[in-house]
C-alpha cells in the first residue's frame, strides 16, 4: 500500500529532534523546495512555542519546555512535536515525537537520566522461519520486545540490521532500550570500510529521532576487518575512523567502534563470551557481577586490564545464555573525553573485565539454563565432517579442489584453516552453538536440551 503525503512549496525535509538536555528539544532541519530564507519554522511541544528562523536553507534552535517529563524504561513518556513552515493551506506541517533522555559514561559507570544503570540486555537478530529479515506482519514484528521484556531484559540489541521503524516505535513507546548498528561488510578492503561508512549518516538521520536508542554500534568482532585489529594498523585506523564517523553525526550517544574483543577508540568497552555449558555459563555470569571473576584460562587476571577509558564501560554479550551484563572500567588518566585511543592492544588484553561491585541476582531463566544440559554418550553423537574435504566411497579422503587452500569467511570451508587456530576453534565453537529465535531463551542461547546437535553437512562434503 502508497500513501501521498501533501508538502507545501517550501517543505521540512528533514528534522533532527535531541532530548538530552532534560529541560527541552535542540531541534535542527533542513528546509527544500521553494527558497524560504527569512521565513520562520514554528515549533510547538505542549503549549511551549518558539520560532526558528531559516537561513541557507537550515534552521535550529532549542525549546524550553516549562514542566519537563523525562523519558525512561518505567515512564517512556513521548512529546509530540508539530512544525510549521508557511500560513494556510499552502503552509507545510511535520510532526514527529521524542523524549527528554540522557545517556553518559560517569568514570567507570553508565548513567540514565542522571542516575546510574545497570543494562541487561539481549542479542536479537531479526530473523523469522519462514519469511527471513521481514517480519511475517507487525505483531510479529513487535511481539519480539514484549518477549525481551518478559524474561527480564531492558535492552536488545539489534543485531547488524536497520530494522523496521515501526519495531523502534514500539520501543519508544514501551521503554525498552536499544542498542542499534548496522550491517557489516564481511571482509577488510579501502572501499569496503568506505561503503560501510556511507550508510551511517542515513542511519542516523532516520533512527537518531528515537529515544529508546542509547547505543550505536559499528563493527562487530572484527567482521570487514578480517579479524586483525591487533595485528593490522591499517584495519585498526579504518575501526577508528568509522567512530570518529559517527561521532561526528551524532555526539549525545555512547559508541562502540568494535563490539567483540579488540578496541582502538570506543566509549564502552565489551567482551563477548562464548561458553556451550550452561551451568558455567550462569556461574561465571554472576562471579563476574559480583566483581569475583576468577583467572582465565591463558592465565591473565581478569581484574586488569591495558584498555581502560575512563568513558568506558565493560558489557558482555555472553552467547550461551540469555542476558548481557553491563559493568565498568577503571579510569585511565590518558583517557580523552570522547574515548580512548590504546593503540593496538592484544586480543588477551582486549578480553579481560574489570567489573565493579555491582551485584545481580540469577533470574528464574538463569536458573533454568543453569540445569545440566543432557548430552548425548560419545558413541551416539555422529561425526563431524572435516572442513574442506571430500570423502569417497572407500573412505579415503583428499582435498576439495586444487592449488593452496582457499581463504574463507567465518562459518564457511576454508575459513577455519586459513585464519589460524585460534581462530578457527572459535568459528567451530560459533556454529556448535547454533542461534536461537528470541521466544525461546534468547537469540543465542542453547535450549534445555543443551546445545550439541547434528552438525549441518558441509556445501563442500560429500558423503557416499
Amino acid at each position: 500500500m502508497s500513501r501521498l503525503e501533501a508538502r507545501g512549496r517550501s517543505y521540512i525535509e528533514d528534522v533532527s529532534v535531541r532530548g538530552d538536555s532534560l529541560t527541552g528539544f535542540d531541534i535542527e532541519g533542513a528546509v527544500a523546495g521553494d527558497p524560504a530564507d527569512g521565513l520562520p519554522v514554528v515549533v510547538e511541544v505542549a503549549g511551549s512555542r518558539v520560532e526558528l528562523p531559516i537561513a541557507g536553507g537550515r534552521f535550529g534552535g532549542r525549546l524550553e519546555l516549562t514542566k519537563p517529563r523525562l523519558w525512561s524504561p518505567d515512564d517512556p513518556h513521548l512529546y509530540a512535536i508539530e512544525l510549521t513552515i508557511g500560513d494556510g493551506e499552502a503552509a507545510d506541517r511535520l510532526s514527529v515525537t521524542g523524549g527528554l533522555r540522557r545517556i553518559e559514561t560517569r568514570g567507570e559507570a553508565l548513567y540514565l537520566n542522571g542516575e546510574r544503570f545497570y543494562l541487561r540486555g539481549v542479542l536479537d537478530q531479526g530473523y523469522w522461519p519462514r519469511t527471513g529479515l521481514t517480519a511475517p506482519d507487525a505483531d510479529t514484528l513487535i511481539r519480539d520486545i514484549e518477549l525481551a521484556r518478559e524474561l527480564g531484559f531492558n535492552l536488545v540489541r539489534k543485531h547488524l540490521k536497520f530494522e523496521e521503524p515501526l519495531w523502534l516505535d514500539h520501543a519508544d513507546r514501551t521503554g525498552m532500550l536499544v542498542w542499534a548498528e548496522p550491517p557489516c561488510p564481511s571482509r577488510f578492503s579501502p572501499e569496503a570500510a568506505e561503503a560501510f561508512e556511507a550508510q551511517l549518516p542515513e542511519l542516523v538521520a532516520r533512527d537518531g529521532n528515537h529515544p529508546s536508542i542509547i547505543v550505536w554500534g559499528l563493527y562487530n568482532e572484527e567482521w570487514g576487518l578480517d579479524w586483525d585489529i591487533p595485528g593490522s594498523p591499517e584495519r585498526a585506523a579504518a575501526a577508528v575512523h568509522a567512530y570518529e564517523t559517527m561521532r561526528a553525526l551524532d555526539d549525545t550517544r555512547p559508541i562502540v567502534e568494535n563490539s567483540g574483543w579488540a578496541h582502538v577508540r570506543s566509549d564502552l568497552v565489551d567482551w563477548h563470551y562464548y561458553d556451550e555449558n550452561p551451568t558455567n555459563w550462569a556461574r561465571n555470569l554472576a562471579e563476574l557481577a559480583a566483581g569475583s571473576a576468577r583467572r582465565s584460562r591463558s592465565g591473565s587476571d581478569p581484574t586488569s586490564s591495558s584498555t581502560s577509558p575512563s568513558t568506558a564501560r565493560r558489557t558482555s554479550h555472553a552467547t550461551g545464555s540469555p542476558s548481557s551484563t553491563a559493568n565498568t572500567a577503571p579510569a585511565s588518566p590518558a583517557s580523552s573525553a570522547r574515548g580512548t585511543s590504546v593503540g593496538r592492544p592484544r586480543r588477551s588484553a582486549a578480553t579481560t573485565a574489570s567489573p565493579d561491585s555491582s551485584t545481580t541476582e540469577l533470574t528464574d531463566v538463569e536458573h533454568e539454563m543453569a540445569r545440566p544440559a543432557r548430552r548425548r554418550p560419545p558413541a551416539q553423537r555422529p561425526r563431524r565432517p572435516r572442513t574442506g574435504r571430500l570423502l569417497r566411497p572407500d573412505g579415503a579422503g583428499r582435498r576439495s579442489g586444487a592449488g593452496p587452500r582457499r581463504r574463507g569467511y567465518p562459518g564457511t570451508p576454508g575459513a577455519a584453516d586459513s585464519l589460524g587456530p585460534r581462530l578457527a576453534s572459535g568459528f567451530r565453537r560459533s556454529r556448535r552453538c547454533g542461534e536461537r529465535r528470541l521466544g525461546r531463551c534468547g537469540v543465542d542461547a542453547p535450549d534445555e536440551r543443551g546445545s550439541r546437535r547434528p552438525p549441518r553437512p558441509s556445501p563442500l562434503s560429500r558423503t557416499a
